[in-house]
């Protein structure tokens, strides 16, 4: 297990973390989205994966299109697995993510799973799984010049706040 960041300050304070936790098998490496050349100093080290995951690695949409890069560039050599548990702010967030999946020809996992409202995750609108596989060819080239807020999408998976599920109530 590799588990990255791209803030290399970051990166001492997961080691210490792994460390504490006594995870023999993992290790911290710095890896920033959609940048070329940290995907390939990455890939140089740690060659083969067949899934990637992340919870709360997406934050607005102006990084979607980095993120689909750097997990094309993880998986598209031989295929994989790409699964991420998002609490979605702002619903565009998502929109460019599935419309950015969609345009390299990922394909959408049904997931039977709901992430359950509590207090300390009731400040967002809904909470989801997702799972694409990533299949092993090119994907295009500068998708993010193409996003259109105006895509709409299925969401699947969705937990509603209810307002007893919100601080201070």
């Amino acid at each position: 297990m590799v588990i990255t960041d791209g803030d290399p300050t970051i990166i001492p304070i997961i080691q210490k973390n792994i460390q504490l936790n006594d995870c023999k098998n993992a290790s911290a490496h710095q890896l920033s989205w959609g940048d070329k050349e940290s995907i390939r100093l990455f890939k140089d080290k740690y060659p083969n994966f067949d899934v990637v995951m992340g919870s709360e690695i997406l934050y607005h949409e102006s990084h979607a299109s980095g993120l689909i890069d750097t997990v094309n560039g993880l998986l598209r050599e031989k295929g994989g697995i790409f699964i991420m548990a998002i609490a979605v702010r702002i619903r565009s967030t998502l929109t460019t993510l599935s419309w950015l999946a969609q345009k390299s020809n990922w394909e959408v996992i049904p997931v039977d799973f709901q992430l359950s409202n509590n207090s300390r995750t009731a400040n967002f609108s809904f909470k989801t799984l997702l799972m694409w596989k990533v299949p092993p060819s090119s994907a295009p080239d500068n998708l993010e010049s193409e996003i259109s807020n105006e895509v709409e999408i299925e969401i699947f998976d969705c937990a509603p706040i209810e307002e007893d599920d919100l601080i201070g109530n």
